[in-house]
């Protein structure tokens, strides 16, 4: 990445959403996981700590074959929705790899946004099975927007049908019902589905996306052969899938010792080994073994995606001359 007299170029939040789109991130995605899975790149230990108020995070991770090194540093603090501002808060920091020198700051809302919605949607093509359509979304909030939408682009060859359950919604459904009009703005169609077991029961993919501690997902309530693709146990103690589902499933992880430290992977034991998407994706073990099969994409969040999905960015802002130079 060139710069003029050594400058850093910043990508606000509106230049990041239009410089890049889903299959910009689909293709940082995949191709980092594929890259984890092979040892050519490599993530650092993250941290998160509780501060006053919130959460603060780091992730980072090396790609050296292309040239890539840095951070994401973000905040998550509930109370900013009451003064107008994303509960959400983050930017990534693209390094020199060679002295280390900031070569970019790229607003990080929107590449985790992007990075999260089509991780989730890779888990699904990988793992569900080719004649899957029906999906059942359980959350209301901006990421099972995120995923619908995500889904709706990343599969759109099986004519996928959505429906969505809003965990804690009312007598009348109205979450269900406003979360679907929102959809209906992008031209996607969701039909409420107040009845969770019996939407289960009808559901050949199922994408949970909430921040819940308790498992809302029983076990016995999904049927041989249905794919889950699981986005919200991301720290320990949280998890949205019932006591046994991810003993007598297929799961796999974006990330094995996240996944066993604070995705769905805690059901299984410290010395679970769950097999990685990037292994999936680069042909090392299979996915779905057979049609019957339970499957489980266990989606925890690396930093190598937040990396390379900002770099994608960066790249086409350097070609179409897009952003600010700064000196620091």
């Amino acid at each position: 990445m060139s710069s003029p007299s050594h400058e850093t170029l910043v990508l606000s939040r509106a230049d990041v959403e239009a410089l890049i789109g889903w299959d910009d991130a689909l293709t940082a995605v995949e191709e980092s996981l594929v890259a984890l899975a092979t040892g050519r790149a490599r993530p650092f230990p993250t941290l998160r700590e509780p501060v006053e108020g919130g959460m603060v995070g780091v992730r980072g991770a090396a790609w050296p074959e292309r040239g890539l090194l840095g951070f994401k540093v973000s905040g998550f603090f509930l109370a900013n929705r009451a003064e107008g501002l994303d509960s959400h808060q983050a930017v990534v920091v693209l390094q020199d790899p060679g002295n280390g020198r900031p070569q970019a700051l790229v607003d990080g809302n929107h590449v985790t946004w992007l990075r999260t919605a089509i991780a989730g949607a890779a888990g699904t093509r990988a793992l569900a099975r080719d004649d899957a359509r029906r999906i059942l979304v359980v959350g209301n909030g901006l990421q099972a927007e995120a995923q619908i939408r995500s889904h709706a682009w990343g599969i759109s060859g099986r004519e996928p049908r959505f429906r969505v359950h809003a965990p804690r919604d009312d007598t009348a459904g109205t979450k269900a019902h406003e979360f679907a009009a929102r959809l209906g703005e992008f031209g996607i169609r969701v039909t409420p589905a107040p009845d969770l077991e019996r939407a289960l029961a009808e559901a050949d993919i199922v994408v949970t996306a909430t921040p819940s501690t308790d498992p809302l997902v029983p076990d016995g309530w999904v049927h041989p052969g249905t794919h889950i693709t699981a986005m919200g146990a991301d720290a320990p103690g949280k998890r949205e899938l019932g006591d046994g589902l991810a003993a007598r499933s297929r799961l796999v992880a974006d990330d094995q010792a996240q996944s066993v430290r604070f995705g769905e992977g805690q059901a299984l034991g410290e010395a679970a080994k769950p097999p990685t998407l990037g292994e999936v994706l680069a042909g090392m073990v299979p996915g779905r073994t057979h049609p019957t099969e339970l499957t489980i994409f266990d989606s925890t969040g690396l930093g190598l995606h937040d990396i390379a999905t900002a770099h994608a960015a960066v790249r086409n802002a350097l070609r179409l001359g897009v952003g600010t130079w700064i000196s620091l």
